[in-house]
């Protein structure tokens, strides 16, 4: 199976156009930059949205509980369905192996606070 993503990059993003691309997720940075949040973008979209985590350099130096915390709020902010937690945008080849960890456990276990 193709799975197909977006990546749009930058402030303010031309978001609309992304539910003609024929793609089955669009990601995007959706802190701040005047881009859609991610509860924006799912009532805009048929797609999946995936993102929700501090991009680069920002996701490099959090410690885990910064990337728990902020994979939980954006875990809520998506709701169920059609959503992939991410980066906004690309991720440093340095990352520490625990950050990737500490997001597909937030997906496994999301936090009910």
């Amino acid at each position: 199976m193709i799975f197909n993503v977006l990546h749009t990059c930058g402030p303010k993003v031309y978001f609309d156009a992304a539910e003609e691309y024929p793609v089955h997720a669009v990601n995007w940075a959706a802190h701040g930059q005047g881009n859609p949040s991610l509860g924006e973008a799912q009532a805009r979209l048929s797609k999946a949205v995936m993102g929700g985590i501090e991009e680069a350099a920002e996701f490099s130096k959090a410690d885990p509980s910064t990337i728990q915390a902020e994979a939980d709020a954006a875990i809520r902010a998506a709701g169920k369905g059609r959503f992939l937690l991410a980066p906004g945008c690309a991720v440093d080849p340095d990352v520490p192996a625990s950050h990737l960890t500490t997001l597909r456990k937030a997906v496994e276990s999301p936090s009910t606070n």
